[in-house]
């Protein structure tokens, strides 16, 4: 099930390119000055069934994602080292250099707020 879990956010929904490697994220996010969003979930969360299913498929998220944002994806199982979490869903955010912004998503989201926070972030970050 895992296996499947990961097949299906190694594909782009819509336009957005789900990254997987924290690394390669890094990397991309410095060369094409894009802020990272990390989203981290769980099986059997319904919360993260909805913020994959709802929030994540509004065209409004995708088009800022698309444009602005290295989105990388992880299970709470296979987070990269020194990440830590509370609670699932979780949604961080990087500089383009890396750095954690102190900005931190957890739980349920609508699409709305979701693309106001990555709207305010994006303005604040690239400029």
């Amino acid at each position: 099930m895992k296996y499947l879990f990961f097949l299906l956010f190694s594909l782009p929904l819509f336009g957005v390119e789900w990254v997987t490697d924290f690394e390669k994220a890094k990397e991309m996010a410095k060369s094409q000055n894009r802020v990272i969003m990390m989203v981290i979930t769980q099986e059997h969360c319904g919360a993260c069934e909805r913020l994959k299913d709802v929030t994540l498929e509004k065209e409004i998220v995708d088009r800022v994602l698309e444009k602005y944002y290295i989105s990388t994806f992880f299970d709470i199982n296979e987070l990269p080292e020194k990440i830590r979490i509370k609670g699932t869903p979780t949604v961080k955010f990087y500089t383009p250099s890396g750095k954690r912004l102190r900005y931190t998503i957890v739980g349920d989201m609508s699409y709305k707020k979701l693309a106001h926070v990555l709207d305010v972030i994006r303005t604040k970050l690239l400029k």
